[in-house]
């Protein structure tokens, strides 16, 4: 279907299965998780497709009640086609199989739910928690106004994106998504941001500064300032970030963590290190 061709009555599926998929993670449950979520979604366009045959309109809503996990923002392409699918169905049973509806769904949960995870939670979302972080440490109440603006807005236009793309290029879009480079391009360009975020936070956000004061030939010299900030600037958070990092990948708790830069921390302030 060419983008052009998109009639109004196009553009309402649209809108009405990105509404309702809004809703799908607040049914999740440990059995099914967000399969009646998706069965939501979808459900008024089952009823209009199987209005006379209630056999058929039982099996769908039986298919797309099962259990179903995967991220709510990529998860917008399986809605898309499970519209279209389910559309040929009630118009040429023999064309599409109830069985290769719900073999779609199984065999895209997972890629999709890989790709928004690192897309969305793990790229994005820390981008824009990074840009914000400096005017929350500072008081400023716009900061999580910013944050939620700016969430909603790169969220939501994703799933957005996610779910015309598959509505009018079909499975074409998925093959070109999940068998081309076309996500990995996505994901280093949006790595590279997210690490360069991260740096700057790293710099910025961990405070540790040494107390020392040298004494050389009745010259007093901070040895922080001399030395340190001196070979590297901000070299302290980065050594303190890379050894918290590497006693998380030692299987030390996070809470165990916390207790301990707690405790060194009042140490060193006993001591009057920092």
């Amino acid at each position: 279907m060419a983008k052009n061709n998109l009639t109004k009555e196009d553009k309402k599926v649209m809108w009405n299965l990105f509404w309702r998929s809004n809703l799908i993670m607040g049914s999740n449950n440990p059995v099914v998780m967000g399969g009646h979520g998706v069965l939501f979604t979808v459900a008024p366009y089952l009823e209009e497709f199987y209005k006379d045959d209630e056999a058929e309109k039982v099996a769908a809503f039986d298919r797309h009640s099962v259990y179903y996990n995967t991220n709510p923002y990529t998860g917008a392409i399986v809605w898309a086609l499970i519209y279209i699918m389910e559309k040929k169905r009630s118009l040429n049973k023999t064309a599409v199989s109830g069985e290769s509806i719900q073999n779609m769904k199984i065999a895209l949960m997972g890629p999709l739910a890989a790709i928004g995870d690192t897309l969305f939670q793990g790229s994005i979302g820390i981008i824009i928690a990074a840009m914000v972080m400096g005017m929350a440490q500072e008081g400023n109440f716009l900061a999580p106004i910013i944050y939620l603006g700016l969430f909603l807005i790169l969220f939501a236009g994703g799933k957005w994106l996610f779910l015309r793309i598959t509505y009018v290029k079909g499975e074409e879009f998925v093959t070109e998504l999940l068998q081309t480079d076309m996500f990995d391009r996505m994901e280093e360009v949006i790595s590279i941001a997210g690490l360069m975020m991260m740096g700057c936070l790293t710099a910025t956000t961990i405070r540790f500064n040494f107390n020392w004061v040298i004494n050389f030939g009745g010259v007093e010299t901070d040895f922080q300032t001399a030395f340190l900030d001196a070979l590297l600037p901000g070299l302290l958070p980065l050594v303190i970030l890379f050894t918290c990092f590497g006693l998380l990948n030692k299987k030390v708790t996070p809470t165990k963590l916390i207790y301990g830069i707690m405790v060194v921390c009042i140490i060193f302030a006993y001591l009057g290190i920092v």
